[in-house]
């Protein structure tokens, strides 16, 4: 595939949604084991703890339409980002875009990715009073692909993304964002990965189990340590405990 608009978006992360079953009985879940603070929303629908203390926004919604990981991405014009999407193979699942190009949209890529683009306001504004530190937030993500080539290609002509060569299992780090990230190829399905990004392992894995949740593996590598857990109710998670240097 070759196009030539340019990026709709800097690609940067900017809000980070979560599904969870309850997001109530998450919320007090991740409170206790990483000390998030949150501002609810409650509808009729759903409930969305909107978190206070990490730098970025993160949001855990029990909303049953929402993909289990969205990532929203910033840019300035929502309805020449909703073309772009359409014209790069997306799908748009719904929007809110104003006349002047404000608002927001929310898509699957071409391989059934959830993401969304807006254009940023003061509505999440990070200046809350009386909140502490986190223990632990989203340090890194993976987005894995069936079709590695396709996805890197759509994210690179629709957020700008450069991609460094493959390392095992056709994964491609991205090299111009600043949470770090990368697309990993080859897998049976689309998938988002969030790594929590903590600095201590071993405390806050058995913080883990005394909470009600699980340990199912733990791995380390170049980068660190990390441990694959289960919350409460039963939804993975991974803790990262990262290497000297990263």
């Amino acid at each position: 595939m070759t196009t030539t608009s340019a990026p709709v978006s800097t690609g940067q992360v900017g809000i980070i949604h979560i599904r969870t079953a309850d997001a109530d009985r998450a919320f007090a879940f991740f409170s206790e084991l990483l000390g998030w603070q949150s501002e609810p929303y409650r509808s009729e629908r759903f409930t969305a703890h909107y978190i206070l203390n990490t730098k970025r926004l993160t949001v855990l919604t029990d909303d049953p339409d929402a993909p289990p990981v969205r990532i929203f991405y910033p840019t300035q014009d929502v309805a020449a980002a909703v073309a772009r999407v359409e014209e790069l193979g997306g799908r748009v699942v719904d929007s809110e875009v104003a006349d002047d190009g404000g608002g927001w949209a929310r898509f699957e890529d071409p391989q059934g990715v959830g993401f969304g683009l807006w254009r940023e306001n003061n509505r999440y504004a990070r200046d809350h009073e009386n909140v502490t530190p986190a223990r632990g937030e989203v340090g890194y993500l993976t987005i894995g692909a069936p079709d590695g080539p396709r996805a890197r290609v759509f994210y690179q002509e629709l957020l700008g993304w450069q991609f460094r060569p493959a390392q095992p299992n056709d994964y491609h780090h991205v090299d111009n964002t600043e949470l770090p990230l990368g697309v990993l190829g080859g897998g049976t399905g689309p998938e988002v990965k969030l790594y929590l990004r903590i600095d201590d392992l071993d405390g806050l894995t058995a913080r883990v189990t005394e909470l009600g949740g699980g340990i199912t593996s733990e791995d380390e590598s170049p980068s660190g340590r990390t441990a694959e857990c289960v919350d409460d109710q039963g939804a993975p998670f991974c803790l990262w405990e990262p290497a000297a240097g990263y």
